[in-house]
């Protein structure tokens, strides 16, 4: 959900208030609420902020492999340090004017204990062992994304958009198989996994 707070942004060339809904999920728990930004993008949201923490509104607090709420409360301050990955249910364009061309390439981004499967975005042209070795967001977009745990019995949930905490996480991109066996699909159903020659 995106919802417009204010609509004079287009006449003051101020950008428009805008509330996201969030789910946060931390080490320890996965918290739920709105915040409201000038920003679009999750991914700038996070690595903008001014704080190492983060405050939502009407928020919901689970904890990992509990099922249930365990604590509503009217505001809540998320540590940025803790923060494993941020959902967005929705996706925002960049606009036209600050639209870089992009190359898509599916990654598995392993946040223990979560697992997140979805494509990670470089620079068109770039050779992908240069793009991963310059890539020093502290926070990253991951579209098309769906995350899982086993070890905390969270299912498989799919979401828009995904911003991975950078300094928490192993990035696989190209995944190959490990041995050779008769199937060719990969983790991305359809997409044939990548093997050496």
């Amino acid at each position: 959900m995106l919802r417009a707070m204010y609509d004079y942004g287009s006449d003051f060339g101020v950008p428009a208030l805008v509330e996201h809904y969030l789910t946060l999920v931390t080490d320890s728990h996965i918290v739920r609420g709105t915040l409201a930004s000038r920003l679009n993008r999750m991914s700038d949201i996070l690595n903008q902020t001014e704080h190492d923490f983060i405050v939502v509104r009407n928020a919901s607090l689970e904890e990992l492999g509990e099922r249930g709420v365990a604590a509503r409360a009217k505001f809540a301050q998320v540590n940025l340090n803790t923060l494993l990955f941020a959902v967005a249910d929705t996706t925002v364009e960049p606009k036209p004017e600050m639209r870089l061309p992009k190359s898509p390439e599916d990654a598995l981004i392993v946040l223990p204990p979560f697992k997140l499967l979805g494509r990670i975005h470089i620079l068109a042209g770039s050779e992908l062992y240069t793009a991963l070795s310059e890539m020093t967001g502290r926070f990253i977009a991951l579209t098309e994304a769906s995350y899982w745990s086993d070890t905390a019995g969270v299912r498989p949930t799919t979401a828009p958009m995904v911003a991975f905490n950078h300094s928490r996480a192993h990035i696989l991109a190209q995944l190959q198989e490990a041995e050779a066996p008769a199937a060719t699909t990969g983790v991305r159903e359809g997409i044939p996994l990548r093997r050496e020659p």
